[in-house]
C-alpha cells in the first residue's frame, strides 16, 4: 500500500523506543475516545500499545477497510515530514477535529522538550475525501526525498524512558482544558437537561474520565456542579421573577417539577414555595460560578473582589468585630440597617463572614441584596 513500507529500516528506531509514544497515543485514546495510531516512514506502526514492525501486518492495519473512515495528520520533525498519525474520524466536526489537533501537538512535542535542536509540527489534517493512496505515495515519495538531503543525524529516535513529569505536564494542560471548556459549557446551558454524558461529548471526552478529572481538579461531584447551578438559576427565577415554579423547574432544565423540589430543598433546606415568600424583599442577585479561575485556597470574598472587578463593579467593605461586612456594591449600598448585602454558599447563607470561608468543595456563590424590613 504505502512505498515507504519497502524502505530499509532505520535500526535506531527499535521497538523499545516508541514505548513512550504508544502510552501517550493510549492517554490520548482514553480522553478523547478517538482511536488514533501513528506510522513513522521508518517503517514502525505504533497502535494500540503495539509497536508493530512487520510489513504485512503495518499494511492490513493502515488499509481503511479495515481502520475506517479517517483523518490524517502530517508529522514534521524540524523540517522534515516524519510520519504521520491516523485518527478514526467517526462522529467528527470541525471542532472535534481542531480539539484533536492540538492535543496531539502537545503530545508530540512533549517527546522532544528537553532537546532544543529538535522541533515538531502536527500539519492540518487530511481526510478520506481529500486523501487517495496516490496521495499517500506522494507523501512517501517527499519523505524520501527529504530524509536524503538530511544529515542523518536530523532524525533522532524517541527517549526509551518514560518521563512521567512531562507525561503528567500534558496530560494536566489537557485536562484543565477540557474542564474549562466543560464549566463554561453548564453555564451557558442551565437550560437544557445536563447529563454527564452530553457535557462529556461536548468536549469529547468520556463520561467516566470527565467525571475523575472534574473532581479531581475541581474538588466538586459533576452531577452535584450541575444541580448547584441549576439551582442557583432557578433560585434567580423564583425571586426576581413572577413565573410558576413549575415553569421554572422547565427552565432550570428539569424534565419533572416534583424531581426539581426534591433536589431544590435538598440544596436549600426549604422548598420553592416557602424559598420565594421568604426572600420576596431581594432585588439584586450576582451569581458567581465556580471555574478553574478560582485559585486555590482563596476564600469566597476572594473571588468575590475578583467577580466584582471584572464585572466593573465598585464594592466597599468594612470589619467589626472581626467579622467583615460588603456594605456596598455597584450602585446598591446599605441604608441605616433597612437595607444591605448578604451572600449564599450552594445556595445557603453562612454564619461566617465570606474572607473566613474557603471555596474548596464550593460550586456558586451568590450575593442578594435585600430590603430588611
Amino acid at each position: 500500500m504505502l512505498s515507504a513500507l519497502n524502505q530499509t529500516h532505520d535500526d535506531r528506531y527499535t521497538p523499545d523506543s516508541y514505548t513512550k509514544l504508544a502510552n501517550s497515543l493510549n492517554a490520548f485514546y482514553e480522553i478523547t475516545q478517538i482511536d488514533v495510531l501513528f506510522y513513522s516512514f521508518t517503517g514502525v506502526l505504533v497502535y494500540r500499545g503495539d509497536i508493530i514492525t512487520d510489513n504485512k501486518v503495518v499494511q492490513k492495519t493502515l488499509d481503511p477497510e479495515h481502520f475506517g473512515k479517517s483523518i490524517i495528520f502530517p508529522i514534521i520533525l524540524n523540517n522534515q515530514v516524519w510520519g504521520f498519525t491516523m485518527c478514526s474520524s467517526a462522529k467528527s466536526s470541525n471542532h472535534r477535529i481542531q480539539v484533536s489537533k492540538e492535543y496531539l501537538s502537545n503530545l508530540f512535542n512533549s517527546h522532544f522538550a528537553n532537546r532544543q535542536d529538535l522541533t515538531a509540527q502536527v500539519l492540518e489534517p487530511l481526510t478520506d475525501e481529500q486523501l487517495t493512496n496516490e496521495q499517500l505515495t506522494k507523501i512517501n515519495y517527499l519523505s524520501t526525498l527529504l530524509q536524503l538531503k538530511s544529515s542523518a543525524n536530523n532524525v533522532l529516535p524517541i527517549a526509551t524512558a518514560e518521563d512521567p513529569q512531562v507525561r503528567t505536564s500534558t496530560e494536566k494542560f489537557e485536562a484543565i482544558r477540557s474542564i474549562k471548556e466543560a464549566t463554561n459549557y453548564i453555564c451557558e446551558n442551565l437550560t437544557s437537561q445536563l447529563t454527564l454524558s452530553t457535557v462529556a461529548e461536548h468536549v469529547f471526552l468520556s463520561p467516566s474520565y470527565l467525571s475523575r478529572i472534574f473532581k479531581k481538579y475541581m474538588d466538586i461531584n459533576f452531577i452535584n456542579y450541575i444541580n448547584q447551578q441549576k439551582i442557583a438559576h432557578a433560585q434567580r427565577e423564583l425571586i426576581l421573577s413572577r413565573k410558576p415554579i413549575n415553569l421554572i423547574s422547565n427552565i432550570a432544565g428539569f424534565s419533572q417539577t416534583s424531581y426539581f423540589t426534591k433536589i431544590f430543598k435538598k440544596i436549600t433546606g426549604t422548598t420553592p414555595s416557602k424559598y420565594r415568600k421568604e426572600n420576596a424583599a431581594i432585588s439584586r442577585i450576582y451569581t458567581i460560578h465556580h471555574t478553574l479561575d478560582w485559585p486555590e485556597n482563596a476564600s469566597v470574598f476572594d473571588v468575590s473582589k475578583t467577580f466584582f472587578t471584572k464585572q466593573n463593579l465598585d464594592y466597599y467593605y468594612e470589619s467589626a468585630n472581626g467579622y467583615l461586612y460588603v456594605n456596598s456594591i455597584g450602585d446598591l449600598t446599605d441604608a441605616n440597617e433597612k437595607s444591605g448585602w448578604i451572600f449564599t454558599v450552594d445556595g445557603r447563607q453562612p454564619t461566617n463572614s465570606a474572607d473566613l470561608i474557603s471555596t474548596k468543595g464550593v460550586s456558586v456563590v451568590q450575593w442578594m441584596y435585600v430590603d430588611f424590613r
